[in-house]
């Protein structure tokens, strides 16, 4: 039993067991060509009794089945296909498809005879939607296919993006990280730099009250030789503020020296500055100018030079306080007289004054 053969005793089979038909009732079995445009064409009927015949006829039965659809086939040559439907009282109740290819036999310029049917308008219909429904499946892969390719491209492009992202992260990271160092730095620097600027402060300072002190000191120098000396070197106090108080009238006149006596001299003073200013008028310009600064030539301007320049480089900072403090020459210990000598021969001997 061929293959056709079996597919149509299963499906008698499964026809008569099926509980479907009505009973008592015999079944038509109509073979029918399906065309290419879908015509159908009645082969042949045969009716079958209530129930399925023995084994051995309905073999005999599906034999000829087969044999009428391949002798059919075989003359439209192709692929033909057919349907074997079962009725029951005028309704179907079921039906199978069969189908068969025949070859062709003979052969014309090398190309296979064709006995086909000629066109019709529900074939060509069938043929343009099929050729339709081709097309859209193809658009449809293709258009999937560029999708599918954009969303590689797209997910390409995210990693690539997640990848610049972290970087740009880190990035800003260090840039934190380098503003906090710089910020660290310049709060080192300007630190720094304030330290610098209180030294120099305390230095420039420092420096002032030296030079001050120096002032000061050489200020009351005249005086402090006057007095280390015994009279013999240097101005007594009231000797420096009369040489001042020289300085001062040395250019007033009349109704300026009014003025200023009655403003600046107490009444109990008046007379002596009177008696200064005419003997300033007296003996002129050059005689006060004497009194104010001795002789740079004279022994005692000399000795003066050379003494002020000596303080300059010595300290004495134990023979001021005890001159400030009107000290006697006897009561200066021994080490404080041989410093004083000290300073005073070298003065001398700059000097070029013989003691």
């Amino acid at each position: 039993m061929t293959g056709t053969e079996q597919r149509i005793a299963r499906w008698l089979d499964a026809l008569f067991e099926a509980g479907g038909l009505p009973d008592n009732e015999p079944v038509t079995l109509a073979l029918v060509h399906a065309s290419v445009d879908q015509a159908l064409r009645n082969l042949r009927s045969w009716r079958l009794g209530p129930v399925l015949p023995p084994a051995a006829e309905a073999g005999e039965f599906i034999a000829e089945v087969d044999a009428e659809a391949a002798e059919d086939a075989a003359q439209m040559g192709g692929m033909q296909r057919y349907f074997l439907r079962a009725y029951a009282k005028g309704k179907e109740m079921g039906s199978i498809t069969l189908r068969y290819n025949i070859q062709a036999e003979g052969f014309h310029l090398g190309v296979p005879g064709v006995d086909s049917e000629p066109a019709s308008a529900r074939g060509l219909l069938a043929q343009s939607q099929r050729h339709m429904e081709g097309m859209a499946r193809l658009f449809v892969q293709s258009f999937g296919s560029v999708i599918e390719g954009h969303q590689k491209l797209l997910n390409t492009q995210q990693e690539i993006i997640a990848v610049l992202n972290s970087g740009h992260v880190g990035v800003l990271t260090k840039e934190q990280e380098l503003a906090g160092r710089r910020l660290e730095m310049e709060m080192v620097v300007s630190e720094h730099k304030q330290r610098l600027e209180l030294d120099a402060m305390k230095m420039a300072a420092s420096e002032e009250r030296k030079n001050q002190s120096l002032s000061q000191l050489m200020t009351y120098a005249p005086n402090l030789l006057h007095y280390i000396t015994g009279g013999k070197v240097g101005d007594s106090p009231a000797e420096t503020r009369r040489k001042d108080l020289a300085r001062t009238l040395a250019d007033m006149d009349e109704a300026t020296f009014s003025t200023w006596l009655a403003a600046n001299v107490a009444e109990d003073e008046r007379e002596e500055v009177k008696t200064l200013y005419r003997e300033l008028k007296k003996t002129g310009a050059a005689k006060t100018s004497s009194l104010a600064q001795p002789s740079a030539r004279s022994p005692v301007g000399l000795f003066a030079q050379a003494l002020y320049a000596m303080l300059l480089e010595t300290k004495p900072s134990e023979l001021l306080p005890r001159a400030l403090e009107g000290c006697a020459w006897g009561a200066l210990s021994e080490p404080d007289r041989d410093s004083v000598d000290q300073l005073a021969s070298a003065a001398f001997a700059e000097a070029g004054v013989a003691v």
